[in-house]
């Protein structure tokens, strides 16, 4: 899961917020679950959107395409399941 290009400092430094990004797209979350205005959701779609480019760049690559498709499901309006995405996100995140 080592990306080569990625120092292994700044690698521990990501795997140290990991916890911090998570909380955050949780609060996102159930904010939209309470509130599901497009503003909410925009904000959620922007948090997973910075998320799969950074989980990627990290070697989190399940996490990121996790990301991908709800940024993508949010965009289009489709039916989302929040609570699923974020247990797996949550996995891919280990």
């Amino acid at each position: 899961m080592n990306p080569p290009s990625i120092p292994p400092m700044l690698l521990n430094e990501y795997k140290k917020s990991i916890p911090q990004k998570l909380k955050a797209i949780q609060n996102l979350i159930e904010q939209a679950k309470q509130n599901p205005l497009s503003e909410t959701l925009d904000s959620l779609c922007f948090a997973v959107h910075k998320l799969a480019g950074s989980a990627g760049t990290y070697g989190y690559s399940e996490a990121s395409q996790l990301c991908k498709e709800l940024a993508q499901k949010i965009m289009n309006k489709d039916k989302l399941d929040l609570d699923t995405f974020f247990l797996n996100l949550k996995k891919a995140m280990n």
